[in-house]
């Protein structure tokens, strides 16, 4: 039975394999730092636009075909890491430092072990750096898992936190936990279907991986994954094939394990991430279905639904959620664009099926 896999970006995709870029969404990041301050990067072709304060942007030069990954709030100032495909074939990170002064770009850990390096995730915890996880293999079947602790300036020794497996590896997403520790999250093939792998990382160390759920013969693809309480939570889509389409999950961490894995029921919704805004978490996902836009999910610190949001919207780029200055509620942000939050009266997804 054919059941489909769904990729991050057809861009990563393209990194991934060695090929040349393709038009593919340039989606904003942002960089949270304390009190409510963030650094928003806004992704054009070869150029950024930092934006630290509107409506003011500085651009900032990339290199051509750069796929950002993931930013974080480090040091006083931040973090930007990504991935662009070299002249001489493969890929190599790209990974950038700022603050109110200017940019520096900061050299990929070393040494290489593979012609692909992609989906480089920054790790920081308290304003901390510390340290970088990404993929890298010769190609797109044998990527593994890999991590250099970073202490603001350079690099230490990388160490494999997941070998490659039987096929390949992507969907990389990282969290800091409140204990100081990590967790790492992604989609790996198992020779019959995609898995949810999960590691746990402190101080430098990390778990042998794992699976986030017990084994099942639908892929699992997509992960995202944000410190709540003590432990943590996760968000995926799961192939369900009665429904002839992807379905969204949660699970939670406590510490040590994941506990059962539980369906949202009817947020259908693909590419989840999570939000940090204000204390307040929230899940942000593609509407998939007669819906077309995002849908926006406040969570309470259990993880459960407690309000829920549809904004309709043609762009399937992901959005930054934002505050709207002028009336202190949500947004959804996209450079030149940002659509009003408005809160159903009843959430239609106030509970999880276990």
């Amino acid at each position: 039975m054919f059941r489909p896999r769904l990729l991050p970006s057809l861009a990563a995709l393209c990194l991934l394999c060695g090929a040349a870029p393709v038009a593919a969404f340039d989606e904003p990041l942002a960089a949270r730092g304390g009190e409510g301050k963030a650094v928003y990067f806004f992704p054009a072709g070869s150029e950024l636009r930092l934006e630290s304060g509107r409506p003011e942007a500085t651009p900032v030069a990339l290199p051509a075909g750069t796929l950002l990954k993931s930013a974080a709030a480090a040091g006083g100032g931040w973090l930007l890491a990504g991935a662009y495909p070299r002249a001489e074939g493969g890929s190599e990170l790209f990974l950038l430092a700022g603050d109110g002064t200017g940019e520096r770009e900061i050299p990929p850990p070393g040494p290489r072990r593979g012609r692909l390096r992609a989906e480089p995730v920054w790790l920081a915890n308290g304003g901390r750096s510390q340290g970088l996880l990404w993929l890298e293999g010769d190609d797109r079947r044998s990527l593994a898992l890999r991590y250099a602790p970073f202490d603001g300036e350079r690099f230490g020794t990388p160490v494999e936190v997941a070998p490659p497996a039987a096929g390949s590896q992507l969907a990389l997403a990282a969290a800091p936990l409140s204990d100081g520790s990590f967790l790492a999250l992604w989609s790996a093939f198992d020779g019959q279907d995609d898995e949810i792998l999960w590691s746990h990382g402190r101080a430098g160390e990390w778990r042998d991986p794992q699976p986030l759920a017990p084994d099942n013969d639908v892929p699992d693809i997509t992960p995202a994954v944000a410190a709540l309480g003590d432990g943590a939570i996760a968000a995926w889509n799961r192939f369900d094939p009665e429904l002839g389409a992807y379905r969204l999950l949660t699970a939670r961490f406590d510490g040590e394990r994941w506990h059962e894995p539980a369906v949202i029921e009817g947020a259908g919704g693909l590419y989840p991430t999570f939000e940090r805004l204000d204390g307040t978490l929230y899940l942000l996902c593609l509407r998939a279905g007669t819906t077309r836009g995002w849908g926006l999910l406040r969570l309470t610190e259990e993880g459960r639904v407690a309000r829920e949001a549809d904004v309709e919207t043609a762009r399937a780029e992901r959005p930054l959620l934002v505050t709207d200055p002028g009336t202190g509620g949500l947004a959804l942000r996209w450079e030149e664009e940002e659509i009003a939050v408005r809160w159903e009266r009843t959430p239609r997804t106030g509970r999880l099926r276990r």
